[in-house]
């Protein structure tokens, strides 16, 4: 159990922080056989509005709060959600939180493959992916709070944390963000 959690830790931590060189996005420029930016590029990038990731394809949007109110029944499924960008991760933007309809919601994608940039916060989002859910132990827990409090620099109280914790996110395939 302790080499799963030292491993599971070492993966958040490496996950988000990992600056991937030459990472291959969706689209024209992967197509085209073209390399795109390192992660700090494209995490630098002044203007968000663009599409990343897969083409967005569901044809209808889900409420964020209709899927926080009944979790299960959505657990697996493909989801398309509105909102506006909250918070872009600050070390790889891999994931992105999105409020609407009175709440928010996790989106997190694969590491070096889609990255959002921090210039989108604010903008409005619709974004496409499966809702996940991920049941961590106490130490689990208190392991990806005290990552979350290192990209954010704030400091962490491993104390604060008395028990396991279940989360529901999205895995995010596509997104557009726009003005």
């Amino acid at each position: 159990m302790r080499l799963l959690l030292s491993v599971l830790v070492v993966f958040v931590i490496v996950g988000c922080s990992a600056d991937v060189q030459n990472g291959k996005e969706s689209g024209k420029a992967a197509a085209e056989g073209q390399d795109l930016p390192d992660v700090a590029s494209r995490l630098a990038k002044a203007n968000p509005v663009g599409a990343y990731g897969v083409a967005l394809s569901l044809p209808d949007t889900t409420p964020i709060t209709e899927i926080l109110s009944r979790p299960e029944a959505f657990e697996g499924n493909s989801v398309r959600l509105a909102g506006v960008v909250e918070d872009v991760c600050p070390m790889a933007g891999c994931w992105i939180e999105l409020a609407g309809d009175g709440a928010s919601i996790r989106v997190k994608v694969e590491d070096g493959k889609i990255v959002f940039p921090k210039s989108a916060k604010g903008h409005p989002a619709v974004v496409e992916g499966v809702v996940e859910k991920l049941e961590l132990d106490r130490e689990e827990a208190a392991a990806r709070h005290a990552h979350m409090a290192e990209e954010q620099g704030e400091v962490f109280d491993p104390a604060s944390i008395t028990g396991p914790e279940v989360i529901w996110r999205i895995r995010g395939r596509g997104a557009e963000i726009s003005e």
